[in-house]
């Protein structure tokens, strides 16, 4: 007999994993927005050209690089947001999971020892029929 638990248990599994891929998603985004940030501030790092600065094409570049930093540090923002937000989502997602998953095995312990009781019963009964029969 099995335990309605475990009907449960793949259902809370996959919702676990949906949030797991999701968190995934997130997570893949925020490194590439790192990426992005990493590869901007070598480019800051890199000296400027002195063709470039004389025709004040320099300023340009870096007005241009500090508005590209600021926007990825503000997409970068929304992602973490997003991700503490996930975060929780899946920690609800693996205690839900966690808690079906150990009440359908206790569920499972509980029925097994009632049927070791019930054949513990059986037995004396059979052995009180047997005695009753003898003595008869």
């Amino acid at each position: 007999m099995s335990s309605p638990f475990d009907k449960l248990a793949p259902l809370t599994r996959a919702a676990f994993q949906a949030q797991q891929a999701r968190m995934q998603a997130i997570v893949a985004e925020e490194m590439q927005l790192r990426s992005e940030l990493a590869r901007l501030e070598e480019m800051r790092k890199q000296p400027g050209d002195a063709t470039q600065a004389a025709i004040g094409a320099d300023i340009l570049w870096r007005g241009w690089l500090a508005r590209r930093v600021t926007d990825i540090n503000m997409q970068l923002a929304q992602v973490l947001a997003r991700k503490e937000d996930m975060a929780d989502a899946m920690r609800v997602a693996y205690a839900r999971d966690d808690v079906v998953g150990t009440l359908a095995k206790h569920d499972r312990q509980t029925q097994r020892a009632a049927r070791r009781v019930r054949a513990t019963q059986d037995l004396m009964d059979l052995a009180m029929w047997s005695v009753k029969d003898h003595t008869s």
